[in-house]
C-alpha cells in the first residue's frame, strides 16, 4: 500500500510527458465537419488567437481526412501564416465568403534550425475569412478547386 501512495504522490510532483499516462493526450479534441464541394472532411477549430498561433506547430502527423480551420473574428483579413515547427507538408485552402478563393499546395516544413525571423510566410493574394490546413496532397487527391463551396454551417452556429 506504502509504494502505491509513493507512485502516485511522484506521479502528482513529476507527471509524466509521454505514453499513455498524459491524461492531456487522453483527451479528445472536438471536431467538426465540414464539406468543401462534395468532399467532406473533420476539423479542429482556431478561433481563438492562442490557438490561430499554435496551428499545427509541433504535432508529428494529421489524419487523413482532417485538418485545422482558422477562423478569424474579422471578414476580409490579410494576415501572413507561417510553420513554425511544423513536422509535415500541408495544403493551405483559403476561404472567403464561403468559398475557395485561392490554394497553396505541397507546402514543405521549414528546416526544424529555422529561427523565426527566417520562416516563409504564406499570404494569398486577396482577401480571407477562413484558412483550412490539410496534408499535402489532400487538394489534389479530392479535386479542390478554386471557386468550390465551403459549407461551414456546422461550425459557424
Amino acid at each position: 500500500m506504502l509504494l502505491v501512495l509513493l507512485i502516485a504522490l511522484l506521479l502528482k510532483v513529476f507527471p509524466i510527458k509521454s505514453g499513455i499516462f498524459n491524461h492531456k493526450q487522453a483527451t479528445q479534441i472536438e471536431k467538426k465537419q465540414i464539406s468543401l464541394g462534395e468532399t467532406k472532411i473533420l476539423v479542429e477549430v482556431a478561433d481563438t488567437s492562442d490557438k490561430r498561433e499554435k496551428g499545427l506547430s509541433g504535432r508529428n502527423f494529421l489524419p487523413e481526412n482532417e485538418g485545422l480551420l482558422f477562423i478569424f473574428d474579422e471578414m476580409d483579413v490579410r494576415v501572413p501564416f507561417w510553420m513554425k515547427e511544423m513536422k509535415f507538408p500541408i495544403d493551405i485552402i483559403w476561404i472567403n465568403d464561403g468559398v475557395v478563393s485561392e490554394i497553396q499546395e505541397n507546402l514543405p516544413p521549414p528546416n526544424p534550425n529555422t529561427t523565426q525571423k527566417k520562416l516563409k510566410l504564406y499570404l494569398p493574394q486577396g482577401f480571407f475569412d477562413q484558412v483550412l490546413e490539410v496534408n499535402a496532397g489532400f487538394v489534389a487527391k479530392n479535386k479542390i478547386k478554386v471557386g468550390e463551396s465551403v459549407d461551414l454551417s456546422s461550425v459557424l452556429k
